[in-house]
């Protein structure tokens, strides 16, 4: 997911050298100390990631702008991510500040952010491309060790504040796959038909599912090959919760394994990559036949969320040439994507 292009541009044109904020970087790293002329923009997607160093150590600053994610979601992930470290799951970890807090809030031109400061993980990203089958099994016996120790999470969650009248008490008020789509669904308009039809469908096929705490808990919901850092002995590390919800575990096999589909695409369980996939995650994570069939459903999952925070992404009248270069790719995602839908209510 991404932040909007409208947010994109603000934030660039407010933070430049001319711009209102152009100091709001270095004067939030002040509340953790770094070394003059280290700060380096690393991307901007849902939130906006720097790279600095202090004594002469890495760490990434994430900027997220409240609209995006509240204080209480990103209390929430910290304090799984907290839980995951605690148990050897290698995970980048918060870093507190010179308060103490990890989080540090602050105003700026453009409303208020949320900064968090993380570990660097040293490595490198495995590439799709390169990986063979020993290296797709790696892959999932990764998110099963994650998935292992997420399934003991509830009761630590039960320490968390909670908001009585959600369905986020297990997640520490982290959403719910139940929320997530409910909101899909109120950011569709109504000419977007064939969308709405395929809510309705996952709806219907969402609650039919059986729950046990042995399939259904936290999940990363983003471990593709970008959010993994290899070390030179080979184990994958992992980094960027920001996304982390509660859901069945077998959906966040199907959204990492995404980008082995086209749009549209149904899984194919025969390919040997997905094969070893599964075949790494069993050595770490019980994952029963009937909850890997759902992985087709879980895509499209996946796919009506991401519909739904596109068509937002590119509420872009005007912009620099890069936004509406990306606003022309993306509005080719979204095309190919209604055309999924109605080509899965047509085969009703």
């Amino acid at each position: 997911m991404m932040m909007t292009l409208a947010g994109m541009v603000r934030f660039f044109a407010a933070t430049g050298e001319a711009g209102p904020d152009a100091e709001m970087v270095p004067q939030l790293l002040e509340r953790w100390g770094y070394d003059a002329g280290t700060i380096r923009f690393v991307r901007a997607s849902q939130n906006v990631i720097l790279k600095f160093q202090r004594d002469g150590q890495d760490f990434i600053l994430r900027l997220s702008h409240e609209s995006e994610r509240s204080l209480q979601e990103i209390e929430a992930e910290l304090a799984f991510l907290n839980f995951l470290a605690q148990r050897d799951v290698p995970v980048h970890q918060p870093v507190a500040s010179k308060a103490g807090r990890e989080i540090e809030t602050c105003d700026s031109s453009l409303g208020v952010f949320h900064a968090v400061v993380f570990t660097y993980l040293h490595g490198e990203h495995p590439e799709l491309e390169d990986l063979d089958e020993t290296g797709f099994a790696r892959w999932g016996a990764a998110m099963g060790r994650l998935h292992q120790v997420a399934s003991q999470y509830e009761a630590e969650c039960e320490r968390l504040p909670r908001d009585a009248d959600t369905d986020q008490a297990k997640t520490g008020r982290r959403k719910t796959c139940f929320e997530q789509l409910a909101l899909a669904k109120a950011a569709l308009p109504a000419e977007e038909t064939a969308a709405l039809q395929e809510v309705t469908r996952l709806e219907t096929w969402l609650r039919s599912l059986p729950r046990t705490d042995d399939n259904f808990g936290m999940i990363h919901f983003d471990f593709e090959l970008d959010n993994l850092i290899r070390r030179e002995d080979g184990e994958l590390q992992i980094l960027d919760f920001d996304g982390c919800s509660c859901n069945w575990f077998a959906a966040d096999i199907a959204f990492a394994l995404r980008d082995l589909y086209v749009a549209g695409a149904e899984a194919d369980e025969e390919d040997p990559r997905i094969r070893a996939f599964l075949q790494g995650y069993r050595t770490k994570k019980t994952l029963l036949p009937a909850d890997a069939a759902h992985l087709p459903m879980f895509l499209r999952f996946h796919q009506l969320l991401m519909f739904a925070k596109l068509l937002d992404v590119v509420r872009l009248e005007s912009g620099p040439e890069w936004a509406m270069n990306l606003k022309a790719r993306l509005e080719g995602k979204l095309q190919a994507l209604r055309e999924c839908f109605s080509q899965r209510g047509a085969s009703k």
